[in-house]
């Protein structure tokens, strides 16, 4: 019987996925919307699926759907505050599927797989004038291997390697379903802990802040981070620490996403944390993507505003 309840459903544009509803989830929550409950409040960073959902389940318009947007505090930097990233200048984009697995970068005999100059131009921005900036985290949502040949560790292994045969110590991380593993450079590991050195070390929880926490307390702000991930980098959880917040993405993922998944990924680069920015020395958020996931990105957005 309707009215005796209120159903809240969060990530609502993630609920239903499949035209027909043949997937058990949907179904489980037809069958609770079918109970009418009494109220129903979608929420969703990526509206516009299910609002054409509803528009399309009923003999009216957009117009008529009860919508609330809520505006964001001055602190936080939205899409709308992430920039391109630049080369002498000039707007950089990749182009569809650019970066794939026969996709390599090879440099002071390094070889990094699903990377070319522009990846390469992105990491450097990210490794420019360290005695002025700090806090420096790249999420890089490029590469979807986990255990085959040229994976988000191989990717990770050779970056690491690359800037330290340039003097610039990074740590490295990866994400994926298996957990997260950290992998820290020779020159900070304590001595303590010389069992870590040059090894993955698995991280005791699969919360990617507390990670990033424990390395601000240990090793400070001044080193660099880089995340890999892919699947875990494109909804739902936040890369960021309380004085850490994103200053380079790199996101490529495809043309088999849609576009709530990739307004959701380059979500990943937002934050609570404009003062955080300024302290530690950057203006803006530096991203490398395609011009059309860009540009659906920032328009999705400009809708839901207006």
């Amino acid at each position: 019987p309707g009215g005796k309840f209120v159903l809240i459903v969060d990530e609502a544009d993630a609920m239903f996925r499949t035209r027909d509803r043949h997937q058990v989830f949907e179904q489980a929550l037809q069958q609770l919307l079918d109970l009418n409950p009494s109220m129903t409040v979608m929420i969703s960073a990526t509206s516009v699926p299910f609002m054409l959902e509803l528009v399309h389940g009923m003999d009216s318009s957009e117009e008529d759907i009860e919508f609330f947007n809520l505006e964001p505090q001055d602190n936080y930097v939205g899409i709308e505050d992430i920039k391109i990233l630049k080369i002498n200048g000039k707007k950089v984009y990749l182009d569809q599927n650019e970066l794939n697995n026969r996709s390599e970068y090879t440099s002071d005999d390094v070889t990094i797989c699903y990377a070319n100059e522009k990846v390469i131009a992105l990491y450097e921005d990210a490794l420019s004038d360290l005695q002025n900036r700090k806090g420096v985290l790249v999420l890089d949502c490029s590469c979807p291997r986990v255990y085959v040949t040229n994976n988000i560790k191989d990717k990770a292994n050779a970056v690491q390697k690359l800037y330290r045969k340039r003097s610039i110590q990074i740590i490295v991380i990866t994400f994926s379903g298996s957990g997260i593993a950290v992998k820290y450079p020779k020159k900070i590991v304590p001595v303590v802990e010389s069992k870590q050195l040059g090894e993955w070390k698995s991280w005791h929880n699969s919360l990617i802040g507390t990670l990033l926490e424990d390395i601000d307390e240990k090793y400070g702000l001044h080193i660099p981070v880089f995340i890999f991930a892919y699947t875990k980098m494109c909804r739902g959880i936040s890369f960021r620490s309380t004085k850490r917040i994103p200053t380079h993405m790199l996101m490529a993922l495809g043309r088999g996403h849609n576009s709530s998944t990739i307004v959701q990924t380059l979500g990943r680069a937002t934050f609570n944390g404009r003062n955080m920015q300024k302290e530690n020395g950057f203006d803006c958020v530096r991203v490398l993507t395609t011009s059309s996931d860009y540009e659906m990105c920032v328009k999705t957005q400009n809708y839901i505003n207006t």
